[in-house]
């Protein structure tokens, strides 16, 4: 059996297309992450431009300067500082649009802080918006303290609902509970790197549709060359070899997804830095209702996207079975993945956009770690990224038998 795995697994991967996908696709990950770094931008205290690793060195510098504990007594004298420097008539502009920081000001005191005092005001916006920041200017420092406006805010979002999905009572609990387990005060901190792996989860689309196309040949391939009559006619044709086909192209997939990931993540830490790997990843989006460090959190979406892969692969084999040519194969797959670019959101129909939550392209492009989204099952309540991973799991278990029976019960002419 393990040479039967073996050689599928070698005549997968050795095929010349699969291998100028295989190797190409990961040095598409690898120049995605080092052009992704040489475009970072930011601005120095005089207002001079900076771009790549240049930008970044500087931006872990001024980061580094505001790092520690984020309690609410710093975050309101951090928001008073705000307002005693747009006090003084010297720091400001007067403009049509209203006012604005003197440059020197601006660049100085307010573009270092802006990430810190928007992860600060973003507490007191009202429920379900986001000013990004510019609340902070109605603001004085002696409103309630930041956590309590935070809890506050989360409980009234779920009492209101989102316009398209009313909170039960359960899942109030249930967030408000997951919520309760965030350490705190937050710490603010330098964590680059790991902030752009997490804006960078979206291109998992990429190595998602290549494997597609590697794949889509698996028991196709054999009809359009013909290998069937000999394969099926075979001792072990209708028993091992399917159950060896199957478990060379899991392997195949998982080195695959794996080479892809790590390539990617790597870049973007070599480019951007290990540091701030346990800040908590409100960092990231102070809305999180989730208890993760920023490398839980990756781990996570990591695991996302390998389930994400291994439901599809499983129908990807289930269609190559059926289908006595691997192009109809994959352009049935690519449509599937695809869909959810063509499906709009509903601003009234929450059942249909929890659907939509689930969609292939939606699960590999979006990171949810923001999103109040929950699927409850009468007392069950379960989180978009928890319903994911059953969805997808599912989809495995399911499709997988039904592969190798439509290929053993195949016709041979």
């Amino acid at each position: 059996m393990r040479t039967l795995i073996k050689y599928e697994f070698l005549k997968l991967y050795k095929k010349k297309m699969n291998l100028i996908i295989f190797w190409g696709t990961c040095a598409m990950m690898a120049i995605f992450a080092i052009i992704n770094a040489l475009q970072t931008p930011a601005y120095d205290e005089k207002g001079n431009k900076l771009e790549g690793f240049t930008a970044i060195a500087y931006q872990k510098k001024i980061i580094s300067e505001l790092e520690g504990p984020l309690t609410d007594e710093r975050a309101s004298e951090l928001i008073k500082e705000f307002q005693e420097m747009k006090g003084n008539p010297d720091n400001i502009k007067q403009g049509e649009d209203g006012w604005r920081f003197a440059d020197p000001v601006y660049y100085s005191y307010y573009y270092p802080k802006r990430s810190l005092l928007y992860m600060i005001a973003h507490n007191y916006d009202k429920p379900w918006e986001n000013t990004y920041g510019g609340n902070i200017e109605e603001l004085t420092g002696n409103e309630e303290p930041m956590y309590e406006a935070r809890t506050a805010r989360l409980k009234e979002m779920l009492l209101q609902g989102s316009g398209d999905w009313e909170y039960s009572k359960a899942e109030q609990e249930f967030w408000i509970r997951k919520d309760n387990e965030i350490k705190k005060p937050f710490i603010y901190g330098y964590a680059e790197g790991w902030d752009q792996i997490l804006n960078m989860m979206g291109f998992f689309a990429i190595p998602l549709i290549s494997l597609l196309i590697m794949t889509a040949g698996i028991y196709a391939g054999e009809y359009e060359s013909h290998a069937d009559h000999i394969i099926l006619t075979t001792r072990y044709g209708k028993s091992k070899v399917i159950a060896a086909k199957n478990m060379a192209v899991f392997l195949f997939a998982g080195l695959f997804i794996t080479a892809t990931t790590l390539i990617l993540y790597l870049c973007i830490l070599l480019c951007n830095g290990f540091e701030g790997g346990n800040l908590a990843v409100q960092n990231f989006n102070v809305d999180s209702p989730y208890p993760f460090t920023y490398i839980q959190a990756i781990l996570i979406c990591t695991g996302v996207n390998y389930v994400l892969a291994f439901g599809m692969l499983a129908i990807t084999l289930f269609m190559s079975a059926r289908m006595k040519n691997s192009l109809p194969v994959f352009s049935i797959m690519l449509f599937l993945f695809l869909i959810a670019l063509f499906l709009q959101s509903s601003m009234t129909n929450g059942v249909y956009n929890h659907i939509l939550y689930l969609l292939p392209y939606n699960v590999a492009t979006f990171t949810e770690l923001g999103f109040l989204s929950s699927y409850r099952f009468g007392g069950l309540v379960l989180d978009c990224i928890s319903m994911r991973y059953v969805v997808y799991i599912l989809l495995m278990v399911l499709a997988l038998p039904f592969a190798g029976n439509a290929f053993r019960r195949h016709q041979v002419q």
